[in-house]
C-alpha cells in the first residue's frame, strides 16, 4: 500500500471512530421532586382615606317629608388565595331600632345587604389580589313616617373574610 492510500485509510478510520463516538455518547437523566408550600392568605384592609367615611343627608325642605336616601362610596383592598371565600359585614350598634336608620352595603352587582349587629354575607370572594375595590353604601329611614334623630351617629362596620 502506498503511503497516500495508508494515510487515507487512517483518516477514514479515525473519522468513523470520531463520529461513532459522538453518536453513541453516554447520557444520563435525573429528576428532582420539589414541594412548593404556599400558606393560606385572607387579608382585607378597608380604606379610611376620609376618617370616618361620611354619609350626609340633605336637609328636608317640606314639612311632612322625611329624609331621602343618600349614598357614599368606600374602598377596600383584598388578598386571598382561598377559593370561594365569603365577605361578611356587621355594625357595632343597632341603627334600625335606635335611630330608624337603614344602612346598606353593596360590594358587587346591584344587590345591597342591610348591615346590622349580626354578621351578614356581603359578597363572595375568590382568589385575588385587588386594590381599591368599591363598597357602595346607602342610608335611608327604616320607617318613612319617623324621622332620623338629629346629630352625628358614629358606627363601626366590621368586615370579616370567612372560609366556608
Amino acid at each position: 500500500m502506498t503511503k497516500l492510500k495508508t494515510l487515507q485509510l487512517i483518516c477514514i478510520i479515525s473519522g468513523a471512530f470520531f463520529f461513532a463516538t459522538e453518536a453513541f455518547a453516554d447520557s444520563d437523566t435525573a429528576t428532582q421532586q420539589v414541594r412548593i408550600i404556599i400558606p393560606k392568605i385572607a387579608i382585607i384592609d378597608v380604606d379610611n382615606t376620609y376618617t370616618p367615611l361620611q354619609i350626609t343627608f340633605d336637609p328636608v325642605t317640606d314639612a311632612g317629608d322625611n329624609f331621602s336616601m343618600v349614598t357614599a362610596t368606600g374602598y377596600y383592598d383584598v388578598t386571598s388565595n382561598i377559593r370561594k371565600l365569603k365577605l361578611y359585614g356587621k355594625t357595632n350598634i343597632d341603627l334600625q331600632s335606635l335611630y330608624n336608620l337603614k344602612l346598606e352595603v353593596n360590594e358587587a352587582g346591584n344587590f345591597y345587604r342591610t348591615l346590622t349587629t349580626t354578621s351578614e354575607k356581603v359578597s363572595n370572594q375568590n382568589r385575588q389580589a385587588q386594590k381599591n375595590q368599591p363598597l357602595y353604601y346607602r342610608a335611608s329611614p327604616v320607617s318613612p313616617n319617623r324621622a332620623i334623630p338629629y346629630g352625628n351617629i358614629n358606627v363601626t362596620i366590621t368586615y370579616t373574610l370567612v372560609e366556608p
